[in-house]
Formats: C-alpha cells, structure tokens, sequence
C-alpha cells in the first residue's frame, strides 16, 4: 500500500540543509502575528492571527529539499503481511501499529485492514458465502437428472466432494452437505455446503432420440390426454 514517509534526505525538516532553516521574518519567529481591526469607527482593536508566512511554525525554508521539494515526506510503496485466520467472518478488522502515513508535525497512526470475499470467487459453480454456510450451483444434464449421476467437486481448500445421486434430480433442488462449509472461527460454528442443481435441456434432439422419448412417455402422456377430457 502507498505510505507517506518522511523523506531520508531531510528528515522530514523540508530543507536542503539545517542552515537553510531560518527564523521567519514576518513574525520574528513566534508564529503569530498582532493586527488592528476596527470594531465600531473610531474604535480598534488588535487580534493574534497565525502568521500567513511560516504558517504558524515561526521558521521558514530558505533552500528546499531537492528530494521531496520541501514537502517532508515522499510516498513509498509499503509491503505488509497479515495473517487472516481460516472462517474469518466478513469485515474480519486486523490493526498494524504506527504503520499509517508519516509526518514531522504527528506520530504515524495505525493501518485498519478489513477483508471481506471477493464476488465470483472460486471459478465455476460460483461459489458464495453467507455467514458459515458455503453455497454452489451444480450445472446436471437431463440424463443426469433422470437416471441419477455421480461426480465430484474440487472444494476450495483443494480436498474432494463427492456427489452420487441414484435418483432423479428436480431442477432448483438444494443439497446440504453437512461440514462442508466454512471452518468455525470464533463464534461462529463449522458450516455446511449447499449444492443447488440447475439442469441443462439439449438445444435440440435428433429424431431417433425423439422416438424414443415418445415410446418412453407414451403412457403418460397418454394418462393426461385422458385426464384433460
């Protein structure tokens, strides 16, 4: 992450060397300056501003610092390491001390990382999170659908899932898998795998596959024409 840091040629005093350091010459140094303003006609008054010139430091830069043209500080590119925790809840915070911008006029504050998941994170079947729970879809075909199937699923800590459905598989269909979710971190408990099915229909069939879906469903088909009379 890009940090302020005080610059390593000046030391964050802004000037190319001590002596060109000098006492500011509007307000001899003080940092505030006394002006008359005028309250009612014929009546004065005189107020304490800061001074415009050094802004209140009472010391002005004659020659600046050729390396951060007096600003005191240059940005650095800061590497840090964090150490999130497996089933780290959403805007699970973690605080690095002093590890904020740097400045000669404040001591660097704290850097406040909160990590929450990424959208469309773990590549196909779309896997989700809510809480503890793990949530995937499952793209079946129709054949799989009606004479059951069995496969398996690469989960995201790279172990294996095993799906085996001897049956018949409705569309939308939810599956739990108990423990198959999210690792319990703190006060929440270890969590379950949802698999919701989704099923493809071929975009078109020849006519022999036809027949044999006709010969297939004759019967109930059949039963509803009657049905229906």
């Amino acid at each position: 992450m890009p940090r302020q840091i005080l610059c390593d040629h000046c030391r964050g005093s802004g000037a190319m060397t001590d002596g060109d350091i000098k006492q500011c010459g509007t307000c001899g140094g003080r940092g505030m300056v006394v002006q008359r303003a005028q309250v009612f006609p014929g009546m004065f008054t005189n107020m304490q501003t800061t001074c415009n010139t050094c802004a209140g430091k009472g010391k002005v830069i004659h020659r600046p610092c050729a390396h951060c043209r007096g600003a005191k500080t240059i940005t650095h590119q800061n590497r840090l390491d964090i150490d999130v925790p497996p089933g780290a809840p959403e805007g699970w915070e973690t605080i690095i001390e002093g590890e904020a911008d740097e400045s000669p006029d404040w001591e660097a504050g704290d850097v406040v990382i909160r990590v929450r998941s990424r959208a469309g994170a773990g590549g196909p079947g779309g896997w989700r999170r809510k809480d503890a729970g793990l949530y995937r879809r499952e793209v079946v075909s129709v054949d799989e659908a009606l004479l059951g199937f069995e496969r398996n699923i690469t989960h995201l800590d790279g172990h294996v899932v095993s799906i085996k459905r001897p049956g018949t598989t409705q569309p939308g269909y939810v599956e739990t898998f108990k423990g198959e979710g999210m690792p319990p971190q703190g006060a929440l408990p270890q969590g379950d795998l949802y698999v919701e099915y989704t099923v493809v229909m071929p975009s078109a069939i020849t006519d022999k596959t036809r027949q044999g879906l006709e010969a297939v469903f004759a019967s109930s088909r059949s039963g509803r024409a009657k049905d229906e009379l």
